[in-house]
């Protein structure tokens, strides 16, 4: 039986937000995360976790014992210890035990234990298939075969991920890398004298501690260079460099980035808001004229109904604004049978005759 397909109107949805923050310590990776999410959260509410391999360093913008968090210096946010071991199926859990947790807004500080973590996996598998104290040459014919289970496992784990409902923000460590670059076998051939290719040595710029199957699932990344303060490097030369960065075609637009100007609140609250869909007027006027009928039939307005709006969106009353056609509808039932269940108990009770049992 042929496979059945349905097609429509494209139409933007809800982008969860996918970013990489790469440089070497104390270029302003972790600081920027926290701007960034913190962000994320004025826009859409919700809470932000960070999942930390760092131990206390990760917690150096958490507020001390006994204050409250003043950002831009400290913030609010759930810690998630994750300690060894850190392959990607171990990310991948860390996630979804937050999110189930109620996070939306997730740090995971640092994303490069996971390709140290891939790397040491491969060579666990080269002593399993070739035996521990297996020659050099019986290791080595082994050595493409053992990349098998860990590959497998790094991209199930990435698609899973791929699919969770919340922003991500990966902080990886970056190193200088050089590459050994031969010159042509055509260009070798004219040297004079018959000399062998020379090798150059070619420049690469700061790079990630990552697998590019990693990077690739990130359609945000900045380049956050030794001593950049937070401040990413937008128009990167190094070729190392061009191929991590990434910014999306929309977000280059003149006065979303600015060059010089370090990772902030207000570019966190830029890219969510890019992120979010855009209300339909047609569609939703309507609906959220309804939802405020059905609260003033009940006598409440929006600043009122905190609960029953929170029990019937799943969010408070800024969240509903943003919501989209089909997310209001659904509220929109859910809080005609929540307000109406209220009002009969409320009938129910008038109604009952004093003395009676309850």
């Amino acid at each position: 039986m042929p496979r059945m397909f349905e097609h429509s109107p494209a139409i933007r949805q809800r982008v969860w937000l996918r970013l990489g923050l790469a440089g070497p310590t104390g270029s302003g990776k972790s600081l920027s995360a926290q701007l960034l999410a913190y962000g994320f959260a004025l826009v859409d509410p919700g809470p932000v976790w960070l999942i930390n391999t760092e131990g206390p360093n990760g917690l150096l913008y958490a507020p001390k014992p006994g204050q409250k968090p003043t950002p831009p210096t400290t913030f609010p946010f759930e810690h998630l210890p994750f300690d060894p071991p850190h392959r990607t199926p171990d990310y991948l859990a860390a996630v979804l035990f937050a999110v189930k947790n109620g996070a939306r807004h997730i740090i995971i500080d640092g994303g490069h234990f996971e390709h140290e973590s891939y790397l040491r996996f491969h060579d666990e598998e080269i002593d399993r298939l070739a035996g521990k104290g297996a020659s050099y040459e019986r290791r080595n014919k082994m050595a493409i075969t053992a990349w098998i289970k860990p590959s497998a496992k790094r991209h199930a784990a990435l698609l899973e991920m791929r699919l969770i409902p919340a922003n991500i923000i990966w902080c990886f460590q970056g190193k200088e890398k050089l590459k050994i670059k031969k010159k042509s076998a055509a260009a070798a051939q004219g040297q004079p004298g018959g000399q062998e290719p020379e090798e150059k040595m070619v420049e690469m710029g700061w790079q990630p501690i990552a697998g590019q199957e990693v990077t690739a699932e990130l359609p945000i990344r900045f380049i956050l260079p030794a001593g950049a303060d937070g401040v990413p490097t937008l128009k990167p030369e190094l070729p190392g460099e061009k191929l991590f960065n990434r910014v999306p075609i929309e977000l280059r637009e003149a006065g979303f980035l600015l060059p010089d100007k370090p990772i902030d609140v207000e570019l966190g609250q830029r890219l969510q808001q890019w992120a979010m869909p855009g209300p339909v007027v047609g569609d939703c006027e309507p609906l959220m004229n309804e939802i405020r009928a059905v609260l003033r039939r009940h006598g409440l307005g929006s600043k009122s109904s905190v609960l029953p709006v929170k029990l019937a969106f799943g969010t408070d009353w800024a969240g509903v604004c943003r919501m989209d056609a089909d997310g209001l509808r659904v509220g929109l039932a859910a809080l005609r049978n929540t307000l109406d269940g209220v009002a009969e108990l409320a009938a129910a009770g008038r109604e009952r005759q004093p003395g009676e049992d309850e």
